[in-house]
């Protein structure tokens, strides 16, 4: 295992007292004693979600991060490989008792072959059993692992700077959304979780884009009627629904611009959220959903929903430079959009909601 200090690789054997036999650093993590993280994935988690420190990031950022790290390593990808020929194998011998048994038993040939079938039917059972728990596109990191993980790294190693957390980042976050009321706001995002407004909050996107960032549900609480009110007496003004790729998610759009309280009719509302057509480049972060029964969601195909009914996909997921960069992306893009139909004298801006959610397919910086 590779120290962090002095860049050495130590054997387990000369790993005494989990130090490194170069220079004594206490490593952190144990892979032979079951911790499910390494020193040096750790650490290069770290830098990606901090951007090597440049940028504020929530703690479940770093854990999609570890998630999708473990989701490379060779066993995991195979796991699914792996568990059908175990399967197979066992079927194959099983299959041989099973039919000498029953050619002993059974004289007459429709008995055998009913003996057969019950058997193909049984194996088949197991092997959709199997299926379904080594499923590779399901989230497999625990929440427990990550938590004692992070505590650990904590005792040994200092963080880098961005972390926030919770009840420090509450009144910050509170107090920056107030801001967006003193300069001319020329956009607004509704999010569906809290935790996603505070993220653009704490690395200055309000500021950078001019827009005003609240959650459909009301945050933040002590500033949320007033920027909903502002925002609906500016008829002028693009909405940007961001949202999770799960059937309360994707259905935000339809409540903003139905709601007599939001923006009836508006078509000044689009959809830049994440949803199932995205979901390929996630796979190992899927989670399995609540909601087994949903109703048809505008703009959604069936297949679509038929993923919604089974699977979600979390924002967070996202890596924090690329959702930052793919929304920097998407809003100026639309900014000139509008102002290449309003030189062409489209006064309603020709821009369609599938176009600015469709925008989110392809390059560098994707979603993925």
């Amino acid at each position: 295992m590779k120290c962090l200090k002095c860049s050495k690789n130590s054997l387990y054997k000369e790993r005494i007292g989990g130090k490194c036999s170069g220079c004594g650093q206490e490593f952190v993590f144990e892979p032979k004693r079951g911790d499910v993280f390494t020193d040096t994935g750790f650490n290069k988690a770290l830098e990606l979600v901090s951007d090597k420190g440049s940028l504020s990031w929530q703690p479940r950022q770093l854990f999609y991060e570890l998630a999708r790290m473990r989701m490379k390593r060779p066993g995991a990808v195979a796991s699914k490989l792996g568990a059908t020929i175990g399967v197979g194998f066992f079927g194959l011998f099983l299959g041989i008792f099973w039919t000498i048994f029953w050619s002993g038993l059974f004289r007459q040939r429709a008995g055998f072959w009913v003996a057969e079938a019950v058997y193909l039917l049984v194996w088949a059972g197991i092997l959709t059993w199997v299926w379904k728990k080594t499923d590779p596109t399901l989230l497999t990191l625990k929440t427990a692992d990550f938590d004692k993980g992070l505590s650990s790294w904590k005792r040994v190693y200092t963080l880098p700077t961005g972390l926030m957390n919770r009840p420090q980042a509450l009144p910050k976050a509170r107090a920056s959304e107030k801001d967006v009321l003193d300069y001319d706001v020329e956009r607004a995002i509704v999010c569906d979780h809290q935790e996603v407004v505070d993220f653009l909050l704490a690395n200055n996107f309000h500021i950078e884009q001019k827009c005003a960032i609240l959650t459909y549900g009301g945050y933040p609480p002590d500033s949320f009627e007033a920027v909903r009110q502002m925002l609906r007496r500016n008829p002028q003004l693009n909405v940007f629904v961001l949202h999770n790729a799960s059937a309360n998610g994707c259905r935000i759009y339809q409540d903003l611009t139905s709601s007599r309280e939001w923006f009836p009719g508006s078509k000044r509302v689009f959809d830049i959220g994440l949803h199932p057509r995205h979901a390929k480049a996630f796979k190992g972060q899927w989670q399995k959903a609540t909601n087994h029964q949903i109703q048809p969601i505008p703009g959604l195909s069936p297949e679509e929903l038929k993923w919604l009914e089974r699977y979600k996909l979390d924002l967070m997921a996202v890596r924090p430079q690329a959702l930052l960069n793919r929304l920097r992306n998407v809003l100026n893009g639309h900014a000139r959009t509008l102002a290449d139909a309003y030189a062409s004298g489209d006064s309603d801006g020709g821009v369609d909601i599938m176009l600015v959610s469709a925008s989110f397919g392809g390059g560098d910086d994707d979603f993925g």
